[in-house]
């Protein structure tokens, strides 16, 4: 009699401590970021050789830091058009978003780091503008 009493003690307990729990985000939280090529035209005036330089471009190179500085996410793209990148970081939080256009040979053409927070359940919209690098 006394085991039979523990065992439906115990099937009540259970599910009572385990509805109270947070189930992890199976798919994360997916952000959506869009890459914003500087503007060739406001640079023509002031340095006349930059405005191919979009065009030198081989790819686009995105780094995702967490608060801590730990790279949590890598990626690139060589739509130069329209650069974009949709991903899922495995949670909320505060983030920095670097991105880079770099030619075949590695050099930089132009970078761009934004400071986000990133909510979890919605569609985190991220937007990165781009500036030209010297030289």
């Amino acid at each position: 009699m006394k085991s039979a009493f523990w065992i439906v003690v115990v099937l009540i307990t259970l599910p009572i401590l385990f509805s109270c729990t947070k189930e992890p985000l199976s798919n994360g939280v997916l952000v959506q970021l869009g890459v914003q090529l500087p503007k060739q035209a406001n640079l023509s005036n002031f340095e006349p050789r930059l405005t191919g330089y979009v065009d030198q471009i081989e790819a686009i190179y995105l780094t995702v830091t967490d608060s801590n500085g730990q790279k949590v996410y890598e990626s690139s793209t060589t739509d130069k058009t329209n650069p974009s990148f949709n991903f899922n970081l495995s949670s909320a939080g505060t983030y920095t978003f670097t991105v880079e256009g770099k030619r075949s040979d590695g050099s930089k053409v132009f970078t761009g780091q934004v400071t986000q927070e990133i909510r979890a359940g919605q569609l985190n919209t991220v937007t990165v503008v781009g500036q030209f690098v010297k030289g």
